[in-house]
Parts: C-alpha cells; sequence; structure tokens
C-alpha cells in the first residue's frame, strides 16, 4: 500500500530559511533588470557620485515607497507638481505611497 497525503494528517512542513543574498548578487540583478528597461525602450541613465553612490535615471519611471517606507515601488507616469503620486500611477491596494 502506497503512502499519500492522507496518511501524513498533522504533520506540518518545514519552511525553508531564505537563502542570504549577497551584496554582488543585488548588483548583478540590478544589472539585469536594467538591461529589462533598455529592452523595453525605456531610456536608462547612470552617473557614479563622488561619495561612492550610483544613481539610474529612467525617464518617465518614478521611485515610491508604500507599506510606511518598507517596500519600494516603481510606476510610470507623471507625478503631481507636491511630489506625490497622481491617481493613475496610486496603487489600488490600500498601500500609502510617499515619493522619493
Amino acid at each position: 500500500m502506497s503512502r499519500t497525503k492522507s496518511h501524513t494528517r498533522g504533520v506540518t512542513a518545514r519552511q525553508r530559511k531564505p537563502m542570504p543574498i549577497t551584496a554582488q548578487d543585488a548588483l548583478d540583478m540590478l544589472a539585469s533588470a536594467v538591461s529589462y528597461c533598455q529592452q523595453a525602450g525605456l531610456k536608462v541613465g547612470a552617473a557614479n557620485g563622488d561619495n561612492g553612490t550610483l544613481g539610474l535615471f529612467i525617464s518617465n519611471a518614478h521611485y515610491l515607497l508604500t507599506d510606511n517606507g518598507t517596500r519600494a515601488v516603481f510606476r510610470l507616469g507623471a507625478m503631481r507638481a507636491d511630489n506625490g503620486v497622481s491617481a493613475q500611477d496610486a496603487p489600488n491596494d490600500g498601500t500609502q505611497v510617499s515619493a522619493h
């Protein structure tokens, strides 16, 4: 007789711990994301700062923080004059958004 899921009732599966990511892994993913943006026809620029910072510039794109500043979101479209999010760009999932 083979064992089926019904024989394992009451047993909970262990969740895997997320794999750690290195800074270089993150930069490799960023390079891939920039490449995807370019393939989609978005104009991407970058500038190296004097203090070891990198600035990325994507035409018509905006960086927003939602969930009280804990989650980054990128949107296409115009920003309001007060740097808020226009109604068409605001998420409709109930999250609060601030522009940065």
